[in-house]
């Protein structure tokens, strides 16, 4: 039967199997449970408890189990961890409502846990942080259920964290998690259990301070939580929020976590250490921190190794105890006090120990005769001698004889106890130890009174002992096709049944054999295949031990490779681009090693019959085992589009071992048509005539997840989201988002023209043609350039406007911002046509015989302007002039898309007078001035999160800085800022806000088109400054430069020229 004993923070309880509870040290609050509060320097009887069965112990309290499984409590009771009401504390035990079936308590700082024999927890008291993990942070006076946990075996607890171990060997977590103690990858606090990623088959749970350790059924250890000094022993500092693996330690037997170091006990005697040595806590003879394990020399025959604070302990096969490290208490046992010892010393006068525990700043070592010995710290009678003087050499624990193990904290112990038995008085529960393994034992009862007189034996009852788990798990006789498990039978008897299980994933096990003996062979396996397997052994009354597993692979060759991509998707049917780079996972075989040739077969069919591309073994590569294998750039034979081709590909491994071809139907299809999205955003799609017909996801195919798309709707005035499934419309135009610039899109399908004109209907009463009197959006649906000039318009506007495809929606020419842009529409482009009444209708010319006349000339600017705050940003708001515009709401003022992020700020121009129209607006564009005259722009800035301050900038571009004067005026604050000799005003806003401003621009002097040597006239001589300005032989001012550029396109050419004159022939308009 288990016994166990539990430790707080500075007093001791131990429970004795005949079955009362001792506890001594430091008694505030009455932790001792003795109906005092005075400090016991020497074991005291708990009052009032004959029949415990474990016990436990929080910071200013303590508790108990008791045989009929009701959980008692007494000490501090400041936050209601006692569970009971109108007593800041209770010197004598006190039962927990609630707790009828019990098997194990523990404490935290202000808060209780219970274990249930059903598996199940219960937890009271405080609750910040989640402590009771019942999903709140209210504290309970009450248990309630922690949530979600139906099969825990045992608990424990860090500074702010708890951790269940489970029958199935996993670990869950909750409570605080700033220093990612809960292992869950997070570092929030979590108010119910999570499970510790990735641990499956742990065989035991440690927490510490702010770290947590876990030894796994295989032998390593993982860690997780706060890495200060590195001790978690993964190599770094880092903190790490889910389990890594301690470096280097694949045999432990136990892990346990000091204040700022670990240390473990591995299976060939060895003991290893990391973490902090500033006083020599690795006992390796210097005091150098280390991140990852450190062997302690010397040390060869350990059976267990335990941490303090600052100190070490190791209990070696002989009975003798080697310590290190802080020894300011003696807390070493050397005989003598130090500051601290960096190399392992022999603990005086012991022979016989069988076990140790460290607490604080003291030791306490447990004899084969069942004494308990102690040394080091001794202020509050921790070593229960009764005095509080320090020991430097150990002295044996009065009133002790009887100990199984023993725990410390920092200013008390914890002893757990057997009992020899024979007559009890008062007595209903009898604990037998030395009992054998797997043997069925029975017993009888019989009571004696007080004159001596005996009853009749009870009638016979029976109990079979538990197995012990099978150990030393080996493989043999490893060939391709078999392979041989061994084991040890850890002194279980002959008659141990043990359970053999094999699985080819490690998830799904099925039995292959039931047997007494210790090994099992299998010839009929696979080559370069790794099998799992698990092991356990079974008692007389078919009691089952945990777990073990052990794993292990056939030798062969590496086998088919798998996870094939191509330009890093699966089967990808548009692939937007040529230069193929092809990738497969490489999986090795045994004895494993690097693939170091490699040979690709590409073919139109998936015979491969006569491939398309077959260059044999390639050596470009270098392939660790298990890992991805990417082909250079493709540099074979061109690939038609539209055509399926199938690849596969094979390896060959460092030792001359060939694989077999991957056998996973792979294949990819280059796209008829392509589109580079070249900024991060929203991008306008160009989507020829012959994908009409086909969905979304057939068009684009595999790039559907990397986007949204957009189109607008005339109906609603408004962006609606298309799925996979839509059609593509005709002469829709659609948006789409790109998040990684550059990305190249494909589409599949076949190019068709030709077929004569289409006609656009653009009237009211036909919504289903996107029919509505204002602006469309169209889109050329054909596979050829299509010119403007061609169109056939009924009732509309003779310009047509490109949007802009770049980072936001604008619809303007993203270079030269002009009414026509260019009058060649590029397959699948989109474009604006404003309808002037209800019977408006277009038709679109066939782009076979079409011509391609000159743009027209135009003269416009605009200034952009950007807010910021914080991470929040909007670049795409614009404020300028243009040669037809109107001061109220016109074609040339551009929507603003709304956003779909959560946060987000926006400057946008809100206009009232615009009726219907009024929206926020992206660009404001108002008409020319005269001379001297003044624009002005209404624009508010709008933040759902401001960062505490709202920047605003500006670029004025040079050609206007000589004819024109900006200002920017704060409604709110008054502040007026010229613009043209700043280039941003930040102001103070947090969370939602808005704020309106003013803008002005003042034109200095009348503007003269084509006038480009600045004389106040245009003749000849401006041309002919333009024709050799385009040629070098001169070099113009930016406002020259700004008056020449009469067709609007950046630059200034013969073609500007040529307008001038034009103009002088009275063919262009003037100013």
């Amino acid at each position: 039967e288990d016994v166990s004993g539990a430790l707080a923070n500075s007093h001791a309880i131990a429970f004795l199997s005949n079955p009362s509870v001792l506890a001594w040290g430091q008694n505030g609050h009455g932790k001792l449970g003795d109906g005092t509060a005075t400090n016991r320097t020497t074991p005291v009887l708990v009052s009032g408890i004959t029949n415990a069965v474990s016990t436990g112990g929080g910071y200013y309290h303590s508790a108990a189990v008791l045989s009929n499984g009701k959980a008692v409590a007494w000490g501090r009771n400041n936050y209601h961890q006692l569970a009971c009401l109108n007593a800041d504390r209770r010197n004598l035990p006190a039962p927990v409502s609630g707790t009828a079936n019990a098997v194990e308590v523990g404490g935290g700082y202000y808060h209780s846990l219970a274990v249930l024999s059903d598996g199940s927890m219960l937890a009271w008291g405080r609750n910040s942080y989640g402590r009771l993990g019942d999903g709140s942070s209210v504290d309970s006076i009450s248990p309630v259920t922690v949530s979600g946990i139906t099969n825990a075996l045992t608990t424990d607890a860090g500074y702010g964290h708890s951790l269940a171990f489970l029958s199935n060997n996993s670990v869950l977590a909750w409570g605080y998690n700033s220093q990612g103690q809960l292992g869950d990858g997070s570092t929030s606090t979590r108010l119910t259990p999570v499970l510790v990623s990735g641990i499956t088959n742990a065989d035991s749970a440690d927490a510490g301070y702010d770290h947590s350790l876990a030894v796994l059924s295989n032998g390593s250890v993982l860690a997780w939580g706060y890495n200060q000094y590195g001790k978690l022993g993964d190599g770094t500092t880092t903190q790490r929020n889910s389990p890594v693996l301690v470096s280097g330690i694949t045999n432990a037997v136990s892990a346990e976590a000091g204040y700022n170091h670990s240390v473990a006990a591995l299976s060939n005697g060895s003991v290893v250490a990391w973490g902090r040595n500033d006083v020599g806590q690795f006992g390796d003879g210097t005091t150098n921190d280390s991140n990852w394990p450190v062997l302690v020399p010397g040390i060869t025959n350990a059976v267990s190794a335990v941490a303090g604070y600052y100190h070490c302990l190791a209990v070696l096969a002989n009975g003798s105890v080697l310590a290190w490290g802080r020894n300011g208490w003696g807390q070493l046992g050397k005989g003598a006090i130090s500051s601290y010892e960096t190399s392992p010393v022999l603990m005086i006068g012991i022979t016989n120990a069988v076990s140790a525990a460290a607490g604080s700043d003291h030791s306490l070592i447990i004899l084969s005769n069942g004494s308990m010995m102690a040394c080091g710290y001794n202020s509050y009678g921790c070593l229960g001698d009764g005095t509080t003087s320090f020991r430097a050499s150990p002295i044996l624990v009065p009133g002790i004889s009887n100990a199984v193990s023993a725990t410390g904290g920092s200013y008390h112990t914890v002893a757990v106890c057997s009992y020899s038995g024979g007559w009890l008085t008062g007595q209903y529960t009898h604990a037998f130890n030395d009992l054998l393994i797997n043997c069925e034992y029975n017993y009888r009862v019989r009571l004696r009174n007080a004159d001596g007189v005996e009853s009749a034996p009870s009638g016979c009852k029976s109990v079979v002992t538990l197995c012990n788990k099978p150990t030393g798990l080996w493989f043999g006789n490893i060939s391709e096709t078999s392979l041989a498990l061994f084991w040890s039978s850890n002194y279980n008897p002959d008659w141990t049944t043990f359970n053999i299980d094999m699985s080819l994933d490690g998830v799904v096990y099925n039995r292959v054999l039931n047997t007494t003996g210790f090994e099992y062979g299998n010839n009929s396996l696979s080559p370069t295949t790794k099998y799992y397997f698990r092991l356990r052994a079974v008692n007389l009354a078919n009691q089952p031990t945990g777990w073990v597993y052990a794993s292990a692979q056939t030798l062969g060759p590496p086998v088919a490779p798998d996870g094939l991509l191509a330009h890093g998707k699966t089967n990808p049917t548009s692939l937007g681009c040529s230069a193929m780079i092809l990738s497969a996972m490489y999986r090795p075989g045994n004895p494993a090693g690097n693939a170091v040739e490699r040979w690709v077969q590409i073919d139109d069919d998936s015979n491969f019959s006569s491939p398309h591309a077959n260059a044999g073994w390639l050596t470009d590569c270098d392939v660790p085992p298990n890992a991805r294998w990417y082909s250079p750039n493709y540099g074979g034979p061109a690939f038609t589009p539209g055509v399926t081709y199938y690849w596969r590909v094979k390896f060959k491994d460092q030792s001359g071992q060939e694989g077999a071809w991957s056998s996973e139907t792979a294949y990819f299809v280059i796209a008829e048509f392509t589109q580079v999205l070249e900024n991060k955003g929203y991008s306008l799609l160009c989507i020829p005539c012959y994908m009409i017909g086909k969905t979304v996801g057939e068009s684009i195919g595999d790039d559907i997840d990397l986007i949204w798309i957009f189109k607008y709707s005339e109906a609603d005035r408004d962006w609606i989201q298309v799925a996979a499934s839509d059609e593509f419309e005709n002469n829709v135009g659609y948006f789409i988002w790109c998040e990684n610039p550059g990305t190249v899109l494909g589409f599949r399908g076949t190019q068709q023209g030709n077929n004569g004109g289409t006609p656009v209907s653009l009237t009211l009463s036909n919504l289903s043609d996107l029919g509505n009197y204002g602006w469309h959006l169209l889109r050329n649906h054909y596979s050829f350039n299509v010119d403007w000039s061609n169109f056939v318009l009924q009732n509309c506007d003779s310009t047509h406007w490109k949007p802009w495809t770049g980072t936001e929606y604008l619809l303007f020419d993203s270079e030269t911002m002009l009414g026509c842009g260019t009058d060649t529409i590029g397959p699948g482009e989109s474009f604006w046509v404003h309808a002037n009444g209800s019977d408006a209708s277009l038709t679109m010319p066939d782009p076979i015989t079409a011509p391609a006349p000159l743009p027209p000339p135009t003269m416009n600017w605009n200034v952009q302007l950007t807010a910021e705050s914080g991470l929040l940003l909007d670049t795409q708001t614009y404020f300028g002039a243009r040669e037809g515009a109107s001061s109220g709401h016109d074609h040339f003022d551009i929507l603003k898309i709304r956003s779909y992020a959560q946060d987000y700020v926006r400057a946008f121009f809100d206009h009232p007078d615009w009726g219907r129209y009024a929206a926020p607006y992206a660009f404001d564009a108002q008409p020319f001035p005269a001379a001297g005259g003044t624009l002005t722009w209404n624009m508010k800035v709008y933040a759902t999160d401001a960062n505490g301050l709202v920047s605003l900038s500006w670029n004025i571009p040079p050609e206007l800085r000589d004819g024109w004067r900006f200002y920017i005026h704060d409604k709110t604050s008054g502040v007026i800022r010229d613009m043209t000799l700043f280039e941003s005003y930040d102001y103070p806003a947090s969370g939602e806000n808005t704020r309106d401003f003013t803008l002005t621009a003042t034109m200095l002097e009348a503007l003269l088109f084509g006038d480009s040597n600045l004389d106040g006239t245009v003749d000849e001589s401006d041309a002919v400054l333009c024709s050799r300005a385009e040629h070098g032989l001169e070099t113009l001012s930016p406002q020259q430069r700004y008056v020449s550029d009469m067709n609007g396109d950046g630059k200034v050419s013969v073609l500007d020229a040529l307008l001038i004159l034009k103009r002088l022939c009275g063919h262009l308009p003037g100013n």
